[in-house]
């Protein structure tokens, strides 16, 4: 019996790095309601949303990569709270202190983002060759 458990958990911690990077609807989807209770102000909210929704898209990929490369939730954990406290604070509250609405300032954000996504899909940095080196 403890083998068949020792295969199970086996099986298990083998599959932690076959993560695919979700297509970020599902993450979009989650803060779509934000939109709509004063925490950003979309002028155009249907476009607002789509771009919202191509920057969580991107930021999955990144993260997704993340996980993988790393072997470890935690600099996933680490480069999303980054994003959230510090890179939204920066863009947003320093360097276009108010010269942007919330739409043009989610834009900004979502194209290098998007590059970079691009960029590790395109040259297929998410494959199984990607993997972390096992620790020994």
């Amino acid at each position: 019996m403890l083998t068949d458990r020792h295969h199970q958990r086996r099986a298990v911690t083998d599959r932690r790095h076959d993560v695919e990077p979700e297509p970020g609807q599902q993450p979009a989807v989650w803060h779509y309601p934000l939109a709509f209770v004063g925490y950003i102000h979309f002028a155009v909210v249907p476009l607002g949303l789509l771009i919202w929704t191509i920057s969580f898209t991107a930021q999955q990929v990144l993260l997704s990569w993340l996980r993988i490369r790393s072997g470890s939730i935690w600099p996933t954990s680490l480069a999303h709270a980054g994003n959230n406290m510090v890179l939204a604070l920066l863009t947003g509250d320093v360097l276009m202190a108010g010269r942007l609405d919330d739409t043009a300032h989610t834009l900004v954000m979502a194209v290098p983002t998007a590059a970079l996504a691009l960029w590790i899909v395109a040259t297929g940095r998410l494959a199984d060759g990607n993997r972390p080196v096992s620790p020994r």
